[in-house]
């Protein structure tokens, strides 16, 4: 795990593809990553990822949309602004095929006692996706509170990105990044968030402790993310 995170993320220029993709007209601009302000944690987790990929050689712009924004991130992603989202499985679900959440919400019970609907949730968003997106395994941490509240449904951490950003190997590695996030870690970041005021102190700290677990996945790029706050 350690050398696969250490080298497979790295990367010629601002973006690769998998062997015989056509160049995408996008590669003049950087990588950008689309969250929403309205949950915390997706504003750590934009943070998180956005540190992972300007360690391995990508230009990064780190778009923060408000949360009354009309326009959701995976809005944003169908329409070619955004390169890659970060969310949670059932709202996810709910942006990219809303009658198909809805037909799980009706079975919810039923799969709950089963032990299946978070397998079940991922699964339907993954079929969900256009082909020119792709996704990782979903984390054991979950987020987005209020979308559970209301939805009832799993909400499990998960990024969604151009099918041709990143090759099988990178893939794999942006895996290994979103297993190791935990609830935990987002709680911890979270309230570190709240102390100071600044989402990028409480990463910074997080990058420090789990330096060693991400297998060399994190450098100190901070600077190098660029940043797009919109009201």
């Amino acid at each position: 795990m350690a050398a696969l995170l250490a080298a497979a993320l790295a990367v010629t220029g601002c973006t690769a593809a998998e062997p015989g993709a056509a160049p995408r007209a996008e590669d003049a601009r950087p990588t950008v990553i689309s969250v929403t302000d309205g949950d915390v944690d997706l504003a750590i987790l934009g943070e998180v990822y956005a540190r992972v990929l300007t360690s391995g050689g990508y230009d990064v712009q780190l778009e923060i949309h408000s949360a009354q924004d009309p326009v959701s991130s995976a809005d944003r992603l169908l329409a070619g602004e955004a390169d890659f989202i970060v969310g949670c499985t059932g709202e996810l679900l709910a942006d990219f095929n809303p009658a198909g959440a809805e037909e799980i919400i009706d079975q919810w019970p039923e799969l709950e006692e089963e032990g299946v609907g978070g397998f079940v949730v991922y699964d339907e968003l993954i079929a969900s996706l256009p082909s020119r997106l792709s996704a990782t395994d979903p984390s054991s941490a979950t987020s987005c509170d209020d979308a559970a509240e209301e939805q009832g449904l799993t909400q499990q951490v998960v990024p969604i990105f151009g099918a041709t950003l990143f090759d099988r190997e990178q893939r794999e590695a942006l895996t290994g990044i979103t297993r190791l996030i935990t609830t935990a870690d987002l709680e911890d970041m979270e309230e570190a968030a709240e102390e100071t005021g600044s989402v990028v102190e409480a990463v910074d700290e997080w990058v420090l402790d789990n330096e060693a677990r991400s297998g060399g996945a994190f450098e100190d790029d901070r600077e190098d993310v660029s940043y797009l706050y919109t009201p």
